[in-house]
């Protein structure tokens, strides 16, 4: 893993006290890192209110490199898990994959991942994806009780993100994300740890080193709302707002260099909404997985054949949804612990577990 340098992430000027987006003039909109407003008559409009609407309070979000709490030293490790986002997409075939919450038709299908849950969409008609963002409330973390030889005393981890790109091995499959890392400690009292604010610029030739946001505090039953917006082809600007405090972090990433003459470039061939099992630090394997219970992504993403200000938003209805599996001993079989389930055209429902479909 490499080291994330200073020159990777970069800060706005940040507004004063009673500072109102509705009513700032574009200079200032630039000048605070802010996403142009849209005309009021445009669809983009009411999402770009959800994310700037006063009062809120801009804070310094203090970006530094993400250290993981530290594994319970009576913990046992747990079992190796494949960790590989690039292949998180593998198309399954016809069958019990498909949930009755995602109707039959195009995009119906659910994909599998040993790592993700959640959904995500691809643009049509020669567009790119230049804008994703979604609202949800943090999950409360519990030790799951149908998981067979839990790692005792181990360190569970999940994450909740919104991000461009970072699917399937394409040119440019880099991810710039932003969210909330949750851990869940049994054997402490409480077992739940302060979550984190995050944000990433990952790729898959040197990950990309996680910075937490320690400026925006967040917990667990927090209403959040978060967007990324590829502003230009090597840069993504990322928004975390906790609506619960409402206090949002603006941070500036740029595209991660492969060589000195190689820099990678925001494709915008997919935008996704995830419930994350990440991988622990300096390993291949990933987290033990922690009871989430629910969480619901209110998602919407905009597109424009070049990056720049969103032009039109993305029609959703042709999201598809990602369901997390897990292999599991005694017996020994492969069972989903992570299922997506469509609400209405712009939100996508997770359970924890959904063994069955609903």
């Amino acid at each position: 893993m490499v080291n994330v340098q200073p020159e990777q992430w970069f800060l706005f000027d940040i507004p004063p006290p009673g500072f109102d987006p509705e009513t700032a003039s574009g200079q200032e909109l630039e000048k605070y890192g802010i996403i142009p407003r849209p005309p009021d008559s445009s669809d983009l409009f009411d999402n770009w209110r959800r994310l700037f609407k006063a009062p809120v309070t801009f804070v310094d979000p203090r970006p530094e490199p993400l250290v993981p709490p530290p594994q319970s030293p009576n913990a046992v490790a747990p079992p190796a898990r494949p960790a590989n986002k690039v292949r998180a997409l593998s198309e399954p075939g016809p069958g019990p994959d498909v949930s009755p919450a995602l109707p039959a038709g195009a995009g119906s299908r659910l994909s599998h991942s040993s790592n993700w849950s959640g959904g995500y969409i691809v643009p049509t008609n020669n567009t790119m994806v230049v804008q994703v963002a979604a609202a949800w409330r943090l999950p409360t973390l519990s030790e799951p009780s149908d998981e067979s030889n839990p790692p005792i005393g181990s360190l569970y981890c999940c994450s909740t993100w919104v991000g461009l790109d970072g699917q399937r091995l394409y040119l440019n499959s880099s991810l710039p994300q932003v969210g909330v890392m949750q851990w869940l400690q049994p054997s402490l009292s409480p077992p739940e740890l302060a979550p984190t604010a995050f944000c990433q610029w990952w790729y898959r030739q040197g990950n990309g080193l996680p910075l937490s946001l320690p400026g925006l505090p967040v917990a667990a039953g927090d209403f959040v709302i978060a967007s990324v917006w590829a502003k230009t082809a090597k840069t993504a600007i990322c928004y975390l707002r906790n609506v619960t405090t409402s206090r949002i972090a603006v941070v500036g990433m740029k595209a991660p260099w492969l060589t000195p003459q190689d820099e990678l470039s925001i494709s915008g061939a997919t935008a996704e909404w995830i419930l994350e099992r990440p991988t622990i630090p300096g390993e291949t394997g990933l987290y033990p997985f922690p009871d989430y219970h629910m969480t619901e992504f209110a998602a919407w993403a905009a597109v424009a054949r070049d990056a720049g200000p969103p032009q039109a938003p993305l029609d959703l209805r042709t999201a598809r949804g990602i369901a997390m599996y897990d292999t599991q001993d005694n017996p020994a079989r492969t069972a989903f612990i992570s299922m997506p389930y469509r609400k209405g055209s712009a939100a996508i429902k997770l359970e924890y577990g959904g063994f069955e479909p609903k």
